[in-house]
């Protein structure tokens, strides 16, 4: 499910008497060092539960400083909020990535298990809620699922952001590829098999800046301390693996520069016929805990608060502390598994550029 660091498509034609491809990719702004916080805490209020059933109380941290003048999360109002809860309302769950003197960016995501597949609207703003800027994705494991998604998806955002504008890109969503330009603002449809997308772009605005994050730890720094957890690591210390089980591994994978980890993938696997999904969860929690015990930045105790608010047997993503997470559980395919996850999988990663319409 994971969309990290998307390239370009390429597409031939556009529309008759439209403007030339001009689709961009926005450079991301560089952001301030966050502070290491020590993750012991984090875990048992993640793994452990007092007797009486309920979450021992923390502090809340502060939202983490991403750039200069914009931090993690933060509020939504006009446009942008009409937009969140029609989408709410369609069954995605939405979250706000970061907020500054330019406006903010918000996503809204929802994952259908049945079908494999991945839907998403993530959109810019001003500070009063005007919308200026749509990435509109659809991903599924059978190509011939993304286009019924996708239309459903602008048929909830088009009366909301570009009324004016649906019948124009509805034409090019028939065709399933190409160009239109509006009164609100320029479009573009891209197909990419079992990947499909609709960019949107307000006239006369500039897309704001998205921040660069980075985790306090290096990989060689988080591969040093899986070996000592008993794991086996790559050269390159871009990825470990232990086994627990028969059939059972915990993998990591990261990447990032020497400045910090800016992708890590956790996973706990399962493939034994007799497989439950109480043992694979179980393994995941102790692999977060050993993974986060290694780990420090000022997002850390964000992540944990996120996964443990939706610890809950499905799969879920979202904008925490200016990342993104993918929770994914993937089940099986055998009549012993398929109602099982044979995975879990944490997925936390920069989405480095902002796509406009070329």
């Amino acid at each position: 499910m994971s969309l990290h660091r998307p390239g370009p498509a390429s597409l031939t034609g556009f529309e008759p008497g439209g403007r030339p491809p001009r689709r961009r990719l926005w450079p991301f702004v560089a952001g301030g060092a966050v502070a290491g916080l020590l993750v012991v805490a984090l875990v048992a209020a993640f793994v452990i539960r007092p007797d009486n059933g309920t979450a021992a109380a923390e502090p809340v941290p502060s939202p983490p400083v991403l750039a200069d003048g914009v931090t993690a999360g933060g509020q939504i109002t006009g446009q942008a909020r009409t937009l969140s809860d029609a989408l709410a309302r369609r069954g995605l769950e939405c979250s706000v990535r970061f907020t500054g003197a330019d406006g903010g960016q918000t996503g809204c995501f929802t994952f259908r298990e049945a079908g494999r597949t991945a839907s998403e609207v993530v959109y810019q703003y001003r500070p009063d809620g005007t919308i200026i800027g749509l990435n509109i994705k659809v991903a599924a494991t059978e190509s011939t699922e993304t286009a019924p998604g996708l239309r459903a998806l602008v048929n909830t955002v088009a009366p909301i952001v570009f009324p004016a504008d649906r019948a124009k890109v509805t034409t090019v969503l028939q065709a399933w590829g190409g160009w239109a330009y509006g009164s609100w603002g320029d479009y573009e449809i891209v197909s990419r098999g079992p990947k499909t997308l609709v960019i949107a772009s307000k006239a006369d605005t500039t897309p704001i800046k998205v921040p660069v994050v980075h985790l306090d730890t290096a990989e060689a720094a988080l591969a040093e301390g899986l070996r000592a957890d008993g794991f086996r690591c790559a050269r390159d210390d871009e990825s470990c693996r232990s086994r627990y089980a028969a059939k059972g591994a915990l993998t990591v994978t990261m990447s990032g520069p020497d400045t910090g980890i800016t992708y890590l993938a956790a996973a706990a696997s399962d493939m034994s016929a007799g497989a439950e999904r109480a043992v694979t969860e179980k393994a995941f929690t102790t692999l977060f805990g050993r993974v986060f015990g290694h780990v420090q930045g000022s997002a850390v105790t964000p992540f944990g608060q996120w996964l443990e608010a939706h610890w809950d047997g499905r799969s879920h993503t979202a904008f925490v502390a200016g990342w993104r997470l993918d929770l994914q559980l993937i089940h099986g395919t055998t009549a012993a598994t398929k109602k099982l996850p044979t995975q879990v999988k944490l997925t936390i990663f920069n989405e480095e550029v902002w796509q406009v319409p070329m």
